[in-house]
């Protein structure tokens, strides 16, 4: 009998550790409201009023540049230079909010740092924002003229994809590029 009850208490022990864990594993994983990621207006928006959190997270990455030769540098969402890694509460919450895969700086042309979103929205490839000191557009990767378009600038590829990015004050730009799949007559 007495053995029983040990075994019972055991097993309920399990229990509550994994409803612990679960439940401290959803809360990590779901701690920030991410926001509204189906529009170029939301997601401009979104800049403007998180720029304090995405100002500390630009001079992290600004900070991992200084004193290296590296032409780019990237924190991804998973893997083994995942934000997690970092244990930085302004990484993990710019992660979760924007559903980012990545932030990059580069200094291949001049010094731009990159946020790129995980989520697909119809008929673009890929899109997210940046930053730019010098608060002038940048073309996807280094290549073409941007010309004036709408609110924003555009470059049209000879060969397969369209760019767009629109300025959302203070160095910040929204962009997003459309690749055209099958045959380019």
């Amino acid at each position: 009998m007495k053995l029983k009850i040990g075994k019972q208490y055991r097993r309920i022990l399990v229990v509550l550790i994994i409803i612990w864990i679960v439940q401290d594993s959803y809360h990590y994983h779901h701690k920030y409201k991410p926001i509204d990621l189906t529009s170029k207006e939301s997601i401009i928006q979104s800049l403007k009023s998180d720029k304090e959190l995405l100002s500390k997270v630009s001079t992290i990455m600004l900070e991992k540049m200084e004193g290296t030769e590296e032409k780019v540098i990237r924190i991804n969402a998973r893997g083994l230079d995942g934000y997690r890694t970092y244990h930085n509460e302004a990484l993990r919450e710019v992660f979760q909010k924007y559903d980012l895969i990545f932030i990059q700086i580069s200094r291949i042309s001049d010094l731009k740092i990159s946020f790129g979103i995980g989520r697909k929205r119809e008929g673009v490839t890929y899109y997210g924002f940046y930053y730019k000191e010098d608060g002038q557009p940048k073309t996807w990767g280094a290549v073409g003229e941007l010309k004036e378009s709408g609110d924003g600038y555009e470059y049209e590829s000879p060969g397969n994809y369209t760019y767009y990015t629109e300025p959302a004050g203070d160095g910040w730009f929204y962009y997003e590029t459309i690749y055209y799949r099958g045959l380019v007559l």
